[in-house]
């Protein structure tokens, strides 16, 4: 694979090939006899991308093995994502990229789909993401947590009915059309008090053959106009570590990857023109740059390629409380199998996070 140029500190306009930075599968062995149990159509991108108007990105499904430089064994603990063949009280069967994987499951496994659920959440034909690690038996591989059919929508409200809201998720992302039932009105409005359009708006669904339907807000901060953000001063110092909150975006079998709020729009390094200024001072990286990321509840780490241009989450200037109070502002988006990799739990939708760009390198493989 061709080297890709890294970037320095502000201000620097390093161009970057057109070279992707994949990760590294580690395949289960097939489950015997289950070939003909797979699902057609699995691998197709999913989340609220399948619902939007504007173009879609098609991704291949993904398996994420642990980070061998936590001491974990990269056998048996990261992430799966795929389509649900089967699943039974001993072990879930998925579909990825043609394959069929079983992974043991156990009683009290946590199971996602809305709200805690149980195992009857794993159904066929459902999609879902796992985290896995080492089971009881010795090499054996088991769902830690599992996330049924688990979507996001951030961006800017565009039109809003009696329990609809259409969000304009950016260039990369397109719009998507939510749904809000009557159970989760009240939630969704504490942190959306203005849903009128212009307004930013971030949830976490829960995916139906209708679109997503909003489950519970993704932000801690109340919505407010796009163009009341205030960037940072001109003269503010760009620190070599960031500090803020870190989410996560895509359909569930992304690749890992993260959206990185300011992407140089200058030359080829792929950052958007119209992007608006994050409301901390980033320095400015290329698409193919790498950035370490560290959950700082989970207490783990890893180099993560950029692969998108994160404008979306320049817009937001809010915190992450999950362990504690964040500084302000999203400092990177990751897929959710970087996200889940890393500790972060989808349905709480960030974890407070330190990034700093990878100087001189590029991501390590996954």
């Amino acid at each position: 694979m061709p080297g890709v140029t890294v970037p320095g500190i502000t201000g620097s306009r390093a161009p970057v090939p057109n070279a992707a930075v994949p990760g590294a599968p580690v395949p289960d062995p097939p489950v015997p006899g289950a070939a003909a149990s797979r699902v057609p159509g699995a691998g197709v991108p999913d989340g609220p991308y399948s619902s939007f108007d504007g173009p879609v990105r098609r991704v291949a499904p993904v398996e994420v093995p642990a980070d061998a430089q936590d001491g974990t064994d990269a056998r048996t603990c990261g992430v799966r994502a795929g389509t649900i063949v089967d699943a039974t009280a001993r072990a879930l069967v998925l579909d990825i990229a043609g394959t069929s994987v079983r992974i043991g499951v156990d009683e009290d496994v946590r199971v996602w789909h809305g709200e805690r659920r149980g195992l009857a959440a794993l159904r066929p034909g459902r999609r879902a993401i796992v985290r896995v690690g080492g089971g009881r038996d010795t090499g054996a591989v088991r769902a830690d947590r599992i996330w049924v059919d688990i979507e996001r929508v951030a961006g800017t409200i565009t039109a809003c009915g009696r329990d609809t809201v259409e969000v304009d998720m950016g260039p990369h992302r397109g719009r998507a059309r939510v749904v809000i039932p009557p159970h989760a009105f009240g939630a969704v409005q504490v942190r959306h008090p203005r849903m009128q359009p212009g307004y930013l708006f971030d949830v976490i669904c829960v995916g139906s053959p209708d679109g997503p339907l909003a489950v519970r807000p993704g932000t801690s901060q109340p919505g407010y106009r796009v163009a009341d953000l205030a960037a940072p001063e001109p003269a503010a110092p760009v620190p070599g570590t960031l500090h803020g909150t870190v989410t996560w975006f895509g359909g569930l079998a992304a690749t890992v990857g993260a959206a990185y709020p300011a992407v140089d729009p200058e030359g080829r390094a792929g950052g958007c023109a119209d992007a608006p200024a994050p409301c901390v001072a980033m320095p400015y990286l290329s698409l193919g740059s790498a950035i370490v990321v560290r959950n700082e509840c989970a207490g783990r780490e890893r180099s993560v390629p950029v692969v998108e241009c994160g404008c979306v989450a320049a817009r937001f200037c809010d915190r992450c409380t999950e362990c504690g109070a964040s500084p302000r502002g999203r400092v990177a988006e990751l897929t959710p199998a970087a996200f889940v990799a890393l500790g972060g739990e989808l349905d709480a939708g960030c974890f407070n996070a330190t990034v700093r760009p990878v100087l001189g390198g590029r991501a390590a493989r996954w």
